[in-house]
């Protein structure tokens, strides 16, 4: 075995994820007008992409209204990051374009009402923006994987990993398409899930990770 080969980990831990590793974004987008020419560039990839993260989303509106939507943040020229939980599962989906897509840096909440419009229009509808006091939970200030396996016991609600096989589904994936999984060094640690990265049919390339937060067994 060469040196070189010796130093290449055989797995990515949490905290090595590029998706985690992304730096905050906190400037406020406060037009949306410029979204529309990606919007019309990429319109049924990013149906897609709404569609994948939509089921992860927050439906309590009164309760939980930061978390009642999906998460825009666009990190550079070529980069964005479409974010959303409801505090028991979560998705990330790391965009990058193949072409400057001329959005300036900033993020956006985008409402749950306007997403269902969205996808349900093929991409016709327009999306909008949540009241800027409504403020998200950036995923790596809540969610704290930690580096060592834990080999126990840990219960899992059946109906969150569906969401995993559902954003697989409508990001297009093929059917059987595994995921990594990984999980802290306790049986409360979030479970980290992450596919191969996706090039989309003529669209940019996609990468997925979600987190499930296991169930007390007690």
């Amino acid at each position: 075995m060469t040196a070189t080969a010796e130093k290449i980990p055989n797995h990515l831990l949490p905290a090595q994820h590029p998706i985690l590793q992304t730096r905050t974004i906190e400037v406020l987008i406060e037009d949306l007008d410029p979204l529309m020419p990606l919007v019309d560039k990429h319109r049924a990839n990013l149906v897609r992409m709404m569609a994948s993260a939509l089921p992860f989303a927050s439906t309590d509106a009164l309760g939980r209204p930061g978390l009642n939507r999906v998460q825009l943040e666009v990190h550079d020229e070529k980069s964005i990051m479409l974010m959303a939980t409801d505090g028991h599962t979560a998705i990330a989906l790391a965009v990058e374009f193949f072409e400057l897509h001329g959005l300036g840096a900033g993020c956006v909440g985008l409402t749950r009402d306007s997403v269902v419009g969205f996808i349900k229009s093929k991409g016709y509808s327009p999306l909008a923006a949540c009241d800027p006091s409504e403020t998200f939970p950036w995923l790596r200030n809540v969610i704290t994987p930690t580096d060592a396996p834990y080999a126990g016991v840990f219960a899992v609600n059946a109906s969150y990993f569906a969401r995993n096989s559902t954003a697989m589904s409508k990001l297009g994936y093929s059917k059987g398409r595994p995921m990594r999984i990984e999980c802290g060094e306790t049986n409360l640690s979030p479970i980290l899930m992450t596919a191969h990265p996706l090039v989309m049919r003529d669209g940019p390339s996609v990468k997925l990770m979600t987190v499930t937060m296991p169930v007390r067994m007690e």
